[in-house]
């Protein structure tokens, strides 16, 4: 993980690991050390898991950070300044690639 974050941290990366191997740890890692920088995007490929990392990424991050869920219908009827609300409140928006489309 340490490695894998290394190479993340030092140039655009897309990590591929088997289940249990940690992205989820190394995207917190990531996400740490650059939220100073800027904002993250966390894309998940189901709804259920739409929660389940959103809290992972508040309760692993070190220190306090807002994260905010992307999903359902709604998602579909915001406008341009809602989106830019979405963003400018939140350091990580967690949501389906459906829901950035």
């Amino acid at each position: 993980q340490l490695a894998c974050l290394q190479h993340v941290v030092a140039e655009n990366t897309i990590v591929n690991m088997p289940t249990g191997t940690g992205k989820t740890l190394v995207a917190v890692l990531t996400i740490d050390h650059f939220r100073s920088t800027g904002k993250a995007i966390f894309l998940v490929p189901t709804r259920p898991l739409v929660n389940q990392q959103a809290e992972y990424v508040r309760k692993n991050c070190t220190k306090p950070i807002a994260v905010t869920e992307l999903q359902g219908a709604k998602m579909d009827h915001l406008s341009a300044g809602e989106w830019q609300d979405l963003v400018n409140a939140n350091d990580v928006l967690v949501g389906t690639a459906e829901v950035f489309r």
